[in-house]
């Protein structure tokens, strides 16, 4: 059923159902919540009591959303797209405290005007009946008018039509909902109805209305009637949608009755409970399953649904809880064999019980997936037919506001090609009022994609470090989550879209990882090239003796004292160059003597003490070049004179 919500308050006991384990990681993120709000939050409301995913109703071409309030009598319609309020459904009866709201379903197209319409049930106030009610004329047992369904316009919201079943009183009758499918025929879609009653009748009813007329199709009781009466019947409590088990061409429909016993004996297995396979054609019991291990309170059948064809048969598999024991059950749908029974995620057998949604396949491995909610514990898990947890997500504000209390499939809200998941917490507080209700959209977040930005090559600067503009703009979301940045490398963390490190020289692989804030993250690393750049820079440079005298044609033995630094390298090589002279090496009248200069050393050189007779004097340039270990050079220059007499 689309529309999975909290076993009503019949007898004082919740029904359960556990489910599986083994979490593992689906596409590197998390559950996405976007809150559903009431717009006018009060005490009690219970908004999020029922949830269903509707067919497009306001004409954006994206599926839409109902969240039902029994505890104030209403449903809420919702855009998938926006979340924002489309309408609000009442009771056209004028009726209250006949948790108008409690179940609730996109039931098909029923009037023919293209938009798909909404059943919404109001099966009567639970927790004032006398179980089992002896006495009719209690004023605390059923009236007539308690327990409808009723019929609504999806694209306007008009009253269509109430449905009742032929019955003189129908305590619980829209307790749940499911969809037939055409079961008659004639082109538009019909109606499960679920009547678990508790008062003279002893068996819990399923029925099935026409979806063009509202007339009643078929009515099946609990079985094993007219045998044997039930103390507490549950017939109808749950409901299931499953496609064609029986080769009719038409759907069937799942049935549970969890508080079903075995033998009214007391010493036998009291509420052990039981689940049913009707045809949807007539009403027919194609399939019973018994509780496996029946023992007191087990709650077999505590919640039922089809989850699609799981073994590739072209059947659809269905589920069936069993709370006591902590299994799920998983059947063929072909044969009615038990493919599989899984362990919980989340116990809730100290008066817990599970929601189920059908989903698509989220995994890529063929088969679809399906939501479990366990709203003692508050989460919603996304697991597979092996049991396995793919995703989960839990009450964003824990507490006791029974996260999962309903579970609905939608249509796909966010245009990634995937169903979403509308799940109810009818006790959170909400607007400061206690019990007022939340429900959220789940999705499987998508993971962020992290760009770094194009490899980098940046001067070192003082202490030889290079200061480097970090840049991840170039990341995204597909999403639209604001994204956190973390930057790991030599200097440690440092956080930001665009924040600035400093490197040593070298080579350096920074990563950049981003993170959405709903479990999703994404790496990319960008390499850092910090290099030298930077000449040495020669302060001075000194030759000793910086003048040659007297002038007797004799070498003189120069040394350069030179001063030098380098950002890098403590030590940078230098030496002469070059060495050159104002005047040749043979001049008139400087005594014919050749050569006149030479290198000695790195920092040293031999200069003739001559120079041209009648001339202004000779100068000597001693060039000197630096050049650090990345290969920078700088030259300076020293010059040495002969002077003139």
């Amino acid at each position: 059923m689309d529309s999975m919500r909290p076993a009503p308050r019949l007898t004082g006991l919740v029904l359960g159902m556990v489910f599986v384990s083994h979490a593992i990681s689906l596409a590197a993120g998390g559950v996405k919540r976007r809150p559903i709000e009431d717009p006018a939050p009060s005490a009690q409301g219970s908004f999020g009591g029922a949830v269903a995913g509707l067919g497009d109703i306001d004409g954006d071409g994206i599926g839409d959303i109902a969240v039902g309030a029994p505890g104030k009598n209403r449903v809420f319609l919702y855009s998938g797209a926006t979340l924002t309020l489309i309408r609000t459904l009442q009771d056209p009866d004028g009726l209250s405290g006949n948790r108008f709201g409690f179940s609730v379903l996109s039931v098909g197209d029923v009037n023919g005007d293209g938009v798909e319409d909404v059943a919404v049930g109001a099966p009567g106030p639970f927790a004032n009946v006398v179980v089992p009610c002896l006495d009719p004329s209690d004023p605390a047992c059923p009236r007539p008018e308690w327990g409808r369904v009723l019929v609504f316009s999806g694209a306007s919201g008009a009253f269509l039509r109430k449905i009742v079943p032929s019955a003189t009183e129908f305590l619980g009758f829209g307790t749940a909902l499911a969809r037939l499918g055409d079961v008659t025929g004639d082109g538009v879609p019909d109606l499960a109805v679920g009547s678990p009653i508790l008062s003279q009748s002893f068996w819990g009813e399923v029925y099935a209305f026409s979806g063009a007329s509202g007339a009643q199709l078929w009515q099946r009781r609990e079985p094993p009637h007219p045998s044997e009466k039930q103390p507490i019947p549950s017939f109808g409590e749950f409901l299931g949608e499953v496609g064609d088990l029986d080769g009719d061409g038409r759907p069937e429909v799942l049935a549970a009755a969890p508080f079903h016993d075995y033998d009214p004996d007391p010493s036998a297995s009291n509420l052990a409970g039981t689940a049913y396979v009707l045809s949807g054609h007539d009403g027919a019991l194609l399939r019973t399953h018994l509780n496996p291990t029946p023992v007191d309170g087990d709650f077999f059948g505590g919640t039922v649904a089809g989850v699609g064809d799981q073994d590739g048969d072209g059947k659809s598999e269905y589920l069936v809880a069993e709370r006591g024991a902590s299994l799920l059950h998983l059947f063929s749908g072909s044969s009615g064999a038990l493919i599989r029974s899984m362990a919980s995620p989340a116990n809730e057998s100290a008066g817990g019980y599970f929601t189920i949604a059908h989903s698509d396949d989220k995994d890529g491995d063929g088969a679809d997936e399906f939501w479990i909610g366990a709203p003692l514990t508050g989460t919603v898990s996304l697991l597979n037919a092996t049991g396995t947890v793919l995703a989960q997500a839990s009450d964003p504000a824990p507490g006791g506001g029974r996260f999962g209390s309903s579970l609905a499939s939608t249509g796909d809200l966010d245009g990634d090609g995937r169903r979403e998941a509308v799940v109810g917490a009818p006790e959170h507080a909400a607007g400061g009022q206690l019990g007022a209700g939340r429900a959220f959209v789940l999705a499987l977040n998508r993971p962020p994609v992290a760009d770094a930005g194009p490899d980098q090559v940046v001067p070192a600067g003082l202490g030889c470090l290079g200061s480097v503009l970090l840049d991840g703009s170039g990341s995204s979301d597909p999403d639209g989550d604001a994204l956190g940045y973390t930057w790991t490398g030599p200097f440690g963390t440092v956080t930001g879209q665009k924040p600035t490190a400093s490197l040593p020289l070298g080579i350096h692989t920074i990563t950049l990882t981003v993170d959405d804030g709903d479990g999703g993250t994404a790496s990319d690393s960008v390499q850092v090239s910090v290099v030298d750049t930077t000449p040495p820079a020669i302060a001075s440079l000194v030759p000793s003796p910086s003048l040659l005298w007297p002038p007797n044609h004799r070498w003189v033995e120069v040394a350069l004292t030179i001063s030098v630094s380098d950002q890098c390298d403590p030590v940078p090589t230098c030496g002469i160059i070059s060495l050159t002279s104002s005047e040749p090496a043979d001049g008139r009248g400087d005594g014919s003597t050749t050569p006149d200069m030479m290198v000695t050393g790195a920092l040293r050189a031999r200069l003739r003490a001559e120079r041209r007779g009648g001339g202004g004097g000779r100068l000597y340039t001693l060039t000197v070049q630096c050049e650090d270990a990345a290969g920078n050079k700088a030259p300076a220059a020293a010059t040495v004179a002969v002077p003139a007499p």
